[in-house]
């Protein structure tokens, strides 16, 4: 038997993982933490971008624009792409450039005027997906439809939105988002977590009005928005009205995240809560200083009678000179539970530093709100300092970032007091096909207990992770690639370790994903995280437990231009000597353009 203690992890070493996906989706993952998730939503504007549009133009660069994934400088070319400038040159930002260059390896003027999805997962029960946009001239609609396993409806999640744009002016009916300021008031389904980059995310000030293609039952809001160019900047508001699954106290509303309607709790708690929200949003349009301000006003009443309302106040600025940013948002709530997020950032070609500061007082909610936090605890509430430091030289890479943060509500409890997380990424680019990474993170959440007699105890080990991944690329038609993983406690009372192998062969209509993985769990307190084998518009990751083995292959079919089938199956044995009974899951999607 393999003594997993042996392994080279055990050194020190560590590499990050890198994922190739399948069409329309980007060898981007390297920037995620498989314990963590990214909206939904941005792998559903990829996965559309690609089918609707067939290469870079002013559409297809506004609807890239609204992914949560791209910097502020990103953003600012794209941005140049739509008012027309002759000047953008794309090739200056690596990232984007791939992303563009995956989405379209060829550019085709081919007319395509829609997009439709269908897919099917099956594991003891098959959850069944549809989605779709059609772009007519100025106007888009889009739909999505879904039914999670053992859920009686058919169409259990339905969502749609018809957009207009004319001139400086946008209406929107149906499901949309409002991303405001930096996340305070309303915001993605997603927040920010700490992690490599997440100064660059925290630093991108919302767009304000966007329709809403993500499966997230309850985050949208329904109803009408719009937004036009006012007074020197851009002026947004909507009215929503609309059932949400969750619950309701006197302290607030807390939305149900599954989506899944099956235990009699679920059932009870779906369309559980009717709320009715009203929003505004005012941002000015310059260059070097941006600021605008929000208010918003939601009320909630649930089949209970149980109501809650409350009303917001935002201010927000960001400030920019030559490599210098700077950005806040305070917000004033009507229930005096207050909040602000700040941060800079500095950087040039070679060096960056970045700065996270938030102070949450305990019961702030606004009426999505999502800004950058490392705990979801809403009553105990957060306080905290993240940096972010990166450099480069030739062909190295170095990101190191460090994260302390506690609540603020002093009784004692089963809530984490206090939390410190930091990490740091090599990558190493040696010359020919070769990519290298390697990354550490270490994790430390304190809990207060009760100890006899009338005492009270600070509780928690730092946990640690390392991975390392070698890839070779041959061509873009062969990749390989090696990962191995271990998380600890610092005690070294727990230790588990992983090893996945993945190699992808792409052939002219035909490609093919293999994926291996293998963990030795020692307690759920070290278990690991991959990314799995995944879908276009789609986010998995393998969560590993216990002890066990994880087998995928994936196949891609380009039927006729811009369709194509994907399927995927996989086996999972959850004993380290195969002597469980193997799990089978399997899904099939069909990709359409019209």
């Amino acid at each position: 038997m393999l003594t997993w203690g042996l392994l080279p992890i055990r050194l020190g070493l560590a590499f990050f993982v890198y994922l190739s996906l399948l069409v329309g989706q980007i060898d981007l993952m390297e920037d995620f933490d498989p314990e963590q998730s990214i909206p939904e939503s941005d792998l559903f504007i990829l996965s559309t971008a690609q089918n609707l549009h067939k290469g870079l133009t002013a559409q297809s660069a506004h609807l890239l624009i609204q992914l949560s994934i791209l910097t502020k400088e990103e953003i600012n070319a794209l941005d140049g792409i739509v008012n027309g400038k002759a000047s953008v040159q794309i090739e200056k930002y690596p990232r984007l450039s791939k992303i563009i260059k995956t989405l379209w390896p060829k550019e085709t003027s081919e007319s395509i005027t829609g997009a439709i999805l269908y897919k099917m997962n099956v594991k003891d029960d098959i959850q069944y997906k549809w989605s779709g946009e059609v772009n007519l001239h100025n106007i888009n609609i889009g739909f999505l439809g879904e039914r999670d396993g053992y859920e009686k409806n058919i169409l259990d999640h339905r969502s749609l939105f018809i957009q207009k744009h004319r001139n400086d002016k946008t209406v929107l009916i149906g499901d949309f988002q409002m991303l405001l300021g930096h996340g305070l008031v309303s915001w993605r389904s997603m927040p920010l977590k700490s992690y490599f980059g997440v100064t660059n995310s925290a630093l991108r000030t919302g767009r304000g009005v966007q329709p809403f293609r993500s499966g997230h039952e309850s985050w949208s809001y329904r109803g009408l928005a719009w937004s036009q160019k006012l007074f020197g900047g851009e002026f947004s508001g909507a009215v929503s009205k609309r059932w949400v699954d969750g619950t309701l106290t006197s302290m607030g509303m807390n939305l149900s995240e599954s989506g899944m309607h099956i235990s009699d709790h679920q059932i009870e708690n779906k369309s559980n809560i009717l709320e009715s929200v009203f929003i505004t949003n005012w941002r000015s349009d310059k260059e070097k200083l941006n600021y605008g301000f929000i208010l918003g006003k939601g009320t909630w009443i649930d089949r209970n009678s149980i109501s809650f309302a409350n009303t917001l106040l935002s201010f927000y600025s960001s400030f920019t000179a030559k490599n210098i940013n700077i950005y806040n948002e305070l917000a004033l709530s009507a229930n005096n539970r207050n909040a602000v997020i700040s941060g800079l950032r500095i950087k040039n070609d070679l060096f960056g530093y970045g700065l996270i500061f938030r102070y949450l007082e305990p019961g702030y909610m606004g009426l999505r709100e999502n800004m950058f936090r490392n705990w979801d605890n809403i009553s105990s509430g957060e306080s905290g300092f993240l940096h972010e430091l990166h450099f480069r030289t030739g062909r190295i890479k170095v990101n190191v970032y460090s994260d302390a943060f506690h609540r603020l509500q002093e009784e004692p409890g089963i809530f984490k007091k206090r939390g410190s997380e930091t990490g740091g990424r090599l990558e190493l680019k040696p010359p020919q096909e070769w990519i290298i990474n390697a990354q550490f993170k270490q994790q430390y959440a304190s809990t207060e207990i009760n100890t006899y007699p009338n005492e009270i105890a600070e509780v928690g080990r730092p946990v640690t992770t390392l991975r390392s991944t070698i890839k070779r690329e041959w061509s873009k038609n062969h990749k390989l690639q090696f990962q191995i993983q271990s998380k600890f406690e610092t005690s070294g009372d727990h230790i588990s370790n992983g090893l996945q192998i993945r190699y992808k062969i792409k052939l002219k209509k035909l490609m093919v994903n293999t994926f291996w993985m293998s963990s030795h769990i020692n307690n759920y307190t070290t278990r690991l995280y991959y990314w799995d084998a995944t879908l276009p518009g789609e986010m998995r990751s393998k969560l590993f437990s216990e002890s066990g083995h994880y087998a995928a292959i994936m196949i891609s079919l380009l039927t006729i231009e811009s369709s194509a089938i994907h399927g995927r199956i996989s086996t999972s044995w959850d004993a380290w000597e195969f002597n469980a009974k193997p799990q089978i899951q399997g899904a099939l999607q069909f990709n359409l353009s019209l």
